[in-house]
């Protein structure tokens, strides 16, 4: 255990990081990780407990669709074919045509009036909507199966300069299936892609939720990724620091033409604690999306129907009214020995026991 002999071995400048022997672990516990930052130990454990069906619905949920320019295609909003250059000049003596920047590209963008006409001349067709058969699945599904109203907010993000949001609603499941979604009706398509504008809306939204799981569905061109990174850490602190609640977000990468790059950063992103904001996964149709979608589930799950968290001194760590998932993180003084878990019909102990590898200086 971290007796006091061995705090004052540990210099506050000694940061490190060790998990717990087996053999020392409570039975009722997995793996229990710990993270020497400071004066704190932050701390990860997961639980070894059947998952409860009745709990499942105890998350705010909401879904937020890229709606950049390089999104139209899966919209179903990109032309496909060829625009003789005749009737193209046509079109721009009528003001149809304009040349653009959009999501870092130079695009010529074909006003209603144009894709009309040349739809009607059978010089074009539209690109398939993908997302109008995805998304209201996914909607149904967050809204009908793990939102404890009954409802999914709806939004499309990276509109018109990349940051403008337009906001759909509130979903339930019963309304999912009517949705039609090719896209923002009142903001055009974005010249970039920026998504901490509507990371922010749903947080902010649901700041009273215990929980709040949001799914952002894009191709992968994100041009806000540092500010992303830097408000995710900072999320990240408040939750361990019991300041929010949790926050549970899920990238969904779709179309033929994905940037994994940044999706991946996101999901690595080391927030230097054991808060995991970030998942992502790549769909290509729906029974793709659901089975991944699942196994995001199925990693934060609730276990029990409330959880206390003590130190040593009796102090609350931290407080789960609403549903204690599988896996818990949580911060404590580096100077209580032990933590306990107190759940409606039993209290687990926890001995925090530094490895003598450490103590010594070999760590």
């Amino acid at each position: 255990m971290s007796t006091d002999n061995d705090i004052l071995t540990i210099s506050p400048a000694d940061d490190f990081e060790f998990t717990i022997a087996a053999l020392e672990t409570a039975k009722e516990f997995g793996n229990v990780n710990v993270r020497k930052s400071g004066a704190a130990f932050q701390i990860q454990f997961t639980l070894l407990m059947e998952p409860q069906k009745q709990l499942a619905r105890v998350w705010k949920t909401g879904v937020a669709m890229d709606a950049s320019a390089s999104m139209k295609k899966v919209f179903g909003r990109r032309l496909q074919g060829n625009i003789p250059d005749d009737i193209d000049l046509q079109y721009k003596k009528k003001g149809w045509v304009t040349n653009e920047n959009r999501d870092t590209r130079k695009v010529k963008t074909f006003q209603r009036d144009a894709v009309n006409d040349a739809l009607e001349r059978g010089l074009v067709t539209l690109s398939p909507n993908t997302m109008d058969f995805l998304a209201p699945e996914l909607v149904g599904y967050l809204s009908g199966h793990m939102d404890i109203d009954g409802e999914t907010a709806l939004i499309y993000w990276a509109g018109g300069n990349g940051t403008e949001i337009e906001i759909v609603g509130d979903i339930k499941e019963d309304e999912a299936a009517n949705l039609t979604i090719d896209g923002p009706d009142t903001m055009m398509f974005g010249e970039n892609s920026r998504m901490l504008p509507a990371l922010k809306y749903l947080v902010e939204k649901y700041s009273d939720a215990h929980w709040g799981m949001f799914v952002f569905i894009t191709d992968g061109r994100i041009d806000d990724l540092s500010e992303l990174k830097q408000y995710t850490i900072r999320l990240a602190q408040d939750i361990l620091a019991d300041k929010r609640n949790l926050v549970k977000c899920i990238l969904v990468g779709i179309g033929d033409e994905i940037d994994e790059t940044a999706i991946q950063e996101l999901d690595s992103l080391d927030s230097k604690t054991y808060i995991d904001i970030w998942e992502h996964m790549i769909a290509s149709d729906l029974q793709d999306l659901l089975n991944i979608f699942s196994e995001v589930i199925k990693n934060n799950q609730i276990v029990a129907p409330n959880g206390t968290i003590c130190d040593a001194q009796g102090n609350i760590l931290k407080k789960y009214a609403d549903g204690l998932p599988g896996r818990v993180a949580f911060s404590m003084p580096v100077s209580s020995p032990w933590f306990e878990l107190e759940l409606p019909n039993q209290r687990i102990r926890q001995i925090v026991t530094v490895p003598k590898y450490i103590l010594r200086g070999k760590g």
